[in-house]
């Protein structure tokens, strides 16, 4: 972005019927795919719920998106340094089944907003239930790479399998409230 390009400015907000979903373009067909024909039945049948980045003011145009669904990680595959004090079976968990940012808009902060934005929720969610980590499937080498920015660590059976514990999560927003 040159000096003289205002920044973007987007919300963050739940899938509804009124957005363009057409023109949106990750560069993954699979997740372009999931995106205009899937995401919203799911998300009105609660079998996964999708939260989407839109122009502010022109709430139609959408940039990027996340899925989250509940999940459980198998106990064993949590590393040694996480795992001391965790049953043997699995535990309950939240899942960032896709996340996705429009090609044209790549680089504006889009993709890590919309990752603060799902770890929000399952912070929030973790008063109310039993949660232990968000946990991601990350399709390459390069959201590998996102994913360690943000503090996940992989699971032992698959380097592309990370989780964030939601007891690291805590404190990520604790400092950025005093922040």
């Amino acid at each position: 972005m040159s000096p003289s390009e205002k920044p973007l400015e987007f919300n963050i907000q739940s899938m509804s019927r009124h957005l363009d979903l057409g023109s949106f373009d990750c560069g993954s067909q699979a997740l372009n795919d999931y995106l205009q024909k899937y995401a919203r039945q799911n998300h009105d049948r609660n079998i996964s719920k999708t939260f989407v980045a839109v122009e502010k003011g022109k709430s139609r145009k959408v940039f990027g998106f996340y899925t989250l669904v509940a999940s459980e990680i198998d106990a064993k595959t949590i590393p040694s340094t996480h795992s001391k004090h965790l049953p043997r079976y699995p535990v309950p968990a939240v899942r960032i089944g896709r996340l996705g940012v429009d090609k044209r808009h790549k680089g504006q902060g889009i993709g890590g907003e919309l990752l603060w934005d799902a770890l929000g929720k399952a912070n929030r969610l973790s008063d109310e239930m039993g949660i232990y980590a968000v946990v991601v499937d990350a399709k390459d080498e390069k959201a590998v790479h996102f994913y360690h920015k943000y503090g996940f660590v992989p699971l032992s059976n698959n380097p592309k399998t990370l989780f964030l514990p939601v007891e690291t999560i805590k404190i990520l927003f604790t400092k950025k409230q005093k922040d």
